[in-house]
């Protein structure tokens, strides 16, 4: 006798399915959630990583000679990217959701709105209706730009792919255990792994890149729930991007949260992607317009975060702002809603009030950069005691810029008071229990002190003394190089050399220390970067002020200090510290000093017959500031009449460049651009994007170059932009403006050369080497300049 078991196994196994179409014939409602996680991998970048879910409700609206009519309602959405920052959309919390991007406008499009789906009893998606009218809706609802909506251009195709997913389309024939077939269109094969009742088991393989375990109810044709895993790996790029997609079936109705739609209305009303608010004639805010929202939306959300935070910005951006208005709105938002700048308005006006609220916004600010900006920028200016002028010069003044003369007056008094509310502030904050926030100030009031009283000679070296005390720490809470370098010139000033020589040396050793094993200053990152150029500026200026002293009693000795000073001078014309540009600029007016030593000790090594290092160091400066090169040459041709600047710039300067990595891109009309089409050639890659205001402002001067390089002007020379957009937003804006700019897309090859920030210009040399102009130089004096000095071939 046959085993009983083999025997119902085998007859389980071949069995032949039927009922394996979608009938819904039985179902009103269901929903499915779905969940998509997309993760992008580079090396050297940060992965980035996209989070969707979607809850989807269909409702049965009766059948079609193919198949069946659904009611589609997108019920919940949860949207989250992480790269460089955290981004959010969730309908379950929309008020804590980001709207002023356009990215996460596409939910609220669809949320609690319905359209229509067609499904054939295969499970094919044959045609969707109502997604372009509620595009429209929601367009004219909320008075979006016209290039808000061109980004949703695709959002029909994408939602129909998204619908897509949620059935698996069958096969013709009819399938059991073990079954196969292929949907030719998408090269996946599909296989029957198990059977349950009336759920089968499918798995999914397309080559080596996708995989996928369904689970489909063999009753009514739909995926009880599906999980895919797809891969891809471009070599070219070195990129890697994989896909998780799961979906889950609900029956019957889904019970969701309540979406708080008159708050996302009023979100996207009063965001910058509202075209009524912002008309394009010059970006600024139409008072208008945004009082008559704030007359709408003040009753309801009058005491609401978001709300608050954009009626200040609303006003602050007003092309007929009102003083008065911006002012009460700034004192009236709590702290944390504020953005840095606003922060720092309501500092100022704080200051205008009672010291206890101005200690009060301070200690909100303890734990942030911006304190330290504050006190770092806009207090040590009022502590030098800076002669403003009379009275009414300084009311006459604000008269000249608009004011009337009684709100110049109000104006003036104001000032006044937050300028003594300031020494009150310094002298409490000094006193302070909390040693985290004393440590800001402790080196600026103890220079302070000495500053106020310069002739006492005990006052000056008790500061000395409580400044030397002072930990490596306590020195860079409080920017102590800065005020041992102010204390020094009062020392010295006052003869008093040993001290004065004590405050050189301490901030030399302190910030010599941080630069080489602080990790917050050489990691690498932009931080450290930004740590680091403060502190090297404060190392050149107190090298330099040591070279000066010592070269009374020893020359030699004295050089090596100058070479510390040339060191650490800074690279190109602008600083992206903040905290360098406002020592800088101290350094400047109140001590006379320069920006840069470089030219200096090369000066000093020509002068003492020490041509080789010389010539070094002259390298060195052409390549951190090729905005000198005219001046380099003129100092070259003194110091060598009978030698050639163009084979010194040659051998040592453009010798010294790293080769150009090679890339192929296209611009938006297909055109393939390639670094070989420029091989013979100087070439400036011109780094950009239709959003960079700068950009946008230095487009006239490059289009009025690119026309002198087409008119033969500049033979030798050729110019390329690389636009940081998407190809959509370029072609607009060269149809807006009727710029003609040779640009193409960025692609992952021309990112690669180092550009960290926008506008940027990369010059490329005939030879192929390559070097990242500083920002702010004149690019166009440089290249025409080295094009004479190395021709193309």
């Amino acid at each position: 006798m046959k085993n009983p078991s083999l025997l119902l196994f085998a007859l389980f196994a071949t069995q032949t399915l039927y009922a394996q179409k979608l009938d819904l014939k039985k179902l009103d409602e269901f929903s499915v959630e779905t969940s998509e996680t997309r993760s992008v991998e580079m090396p050297n970048r940060k992965p980035e990583r996209r989070v969707e879910k979607y809850t989807y409700q269909f409702k049965n609206m009766g059948e079609t000679a193919e198949g069946y009519k659904l009611s589609c309602t997108m019920v919940r959405a949860n949207i989250r990217r992480e790269y460089s920052s955290l981004f959010l959309f969730n309908s379950d919390s929309i008020r804590n959701s980001l709207t002023n991007s356009s990215s996460i406008l596409g939910p609220l499009f669809f949320l609690e709105k319905s359209f229509t789906v067609y499904i054939g009893r295969d499970g094919k998606l044959q045609k969707t209706e109502g997604i372009e009218q509620l595009l429209r809706q929601g367009a004219a609802k909320w008075h979006l730009e016209e290039s808000t909506m061109e980004y949703y251009e695709s959002t029909p195709r994408d939602m129909a792919i998204a619908i897509k997913k949620i059935f698996l389309e069958l096969p013709e024939q009819k399938i059991a255990y073990q079954s196969t077939w292929d949907n030719k269109a998408t090269g996946v094969n599909y296989k029957v792994t198990a059977i349950a009742g009336s759920l089968l088991t499918i798995t999914g393989a397309a080559a080596d890149t996708l995989t996928a375990r369904y689970t489909l109810n063999d009753v009514n044709g739909l995926l009880e729930d599906a999980k895919i895993h797809w891969k891809k790996v471009v070599p070219k790029y070195q990129l890697t991007e994989t896909i998780d997609y799961s979906q889950k079936l609900i029956y019957d109705k889904y019970i969701k949260a309540t979406v708080d739609t008159a708050w996302a209305n009023m979100a996207v009303m009063l965001s910058f992607r509202n075209g009524a608010l912002t008309p394009k004639t010059d970006n600024a805010v139409d008072s208008a317009v945004a009082f008559t929202y704030f007359k709408q939306y003040d009753p309801q959300f009058s005491n609401d975060p978001y709300y608050m935070k954009q009626k200040v910005t609303l006003v602050n951006q007003m092309r007929l702002k009102s003083y008065d208005i911006y002012k009460a709105l700034v004192l009236k938002t709590p702290h944390k809603y504020l953005t840095d700048v606003e922060l720092e308005n309501k500092m100022r006006y704080v200051m205008e009030t009672d010291i206890d609220q101005i200690y009060d916004f301070i200690k909100f600010r303890s734990n942030t950069t911006a304190l330290y900006h504050t006190l770092q920028t806009g207090l040590v200016y009022e502590l030098f005691g800076d002669n403003y002028g009379t009275q009414e010069q300084q009311i006459s003044s604000y008269v000249r810029q608009g004011l009337t003369e009684e709100k110049a007056r109000q104006v003036y008094m104001e000032r006044e008071r937050g300028r003594a509310n300031k020494m009150l502030l310094l002298e409490r904050l000094f006193n302070e229990k909390d040693p985290l926030l004393r440590q800001k100030v402790v080196p600026m009031y103890n220079w302070y002190l000495a500053n106020k009283d310069k002739q006492n000679i005990a006052v000056l070296k008790k500061s000395a003394a409580q400044l030397k005390k002072l930990n490596r720490a306590e020195m860079v809470a409080g920017n102590g190089g800065r005020y041992t370098i102010f204390l020094y010139k009062l020392l010295a000033d006052a003869g008093l050399n040993d001290e004065a020589e004590e405050m050189l040396d301490k901030t030399i050793t302190d910030y010599d220390y941080l630069v080489l094993n602080d990790t917050a200053y050489n990691s690498g990152s932009p931080l450290a970067i930004r740590n680091a150029e403060s502190a090297r500026n404060l190392l050149m200026v107190a090298n330099y002020l040591k070279y000066k002293e010592v070269s009374k009693v020893d020359s030699l000795k004295a050089l090596a200090y100058l070479a510390k000073a040339a060191q650490h001078s800074p690279v190109g014309v602008l600083y992206s510290s903040s905290g360098s540009s406002s020592d800088r600029n101290l350094f400047e007016v109140r001590m006379n000093l320069k920006g840069t030593y470089r030219k200096d000790y090369i000066e000093k090594l020509f002068a003492m017959g020490d041509t080789d290092l010389a010539m070094k160091m002259f390298a060195v400066q052409i390549n951190v500031d090729m905005g000198s090169i005219v001046e380099m040459q003129k100092m070259f041709e003194k110091r060598f009449p009978d030698k050639k600047f163009s084979d010194f710039i040659i051998n040592n300067t453009i010798a010294a460049w790293k080769m150009a990595p090679d890339w192929t891109a296209k611009d938006v009309d297909g055109k393939v651009y390639k670094l070989s089409d420029y091989k013979g050639k100087w070439l400036i890659l011109d780094y950009w994007a239709t959003w960079c205001p700068p950009c946008r402002a230095e487009m006239p001067k490059v289009f009025e170059f690119t026309k002198e390089l087409s008119s033969g002007k500049h033979p030798g020379i050729a110019f390329l932009g690389v636009a940081s957009d998407e190809e959509r937003d370029v072609r607009k804006y060269f149809d807006e403006t009727k710029l003609i700019i040779p640009t193409v897309l960025q692609d992952n090859g021309l990112s690669t050369y180092g550009v960290t920030g926008i506008p940027s210009k990369c010059l490329i040399a005939p030879n192929g080497k390559m070097i990242v102009l500083p920002l702010g130089i004149d690019w166009k004096t440089v290249v025409t300049k080295l094009n004479q000095l190395y021709a193309a071939n």
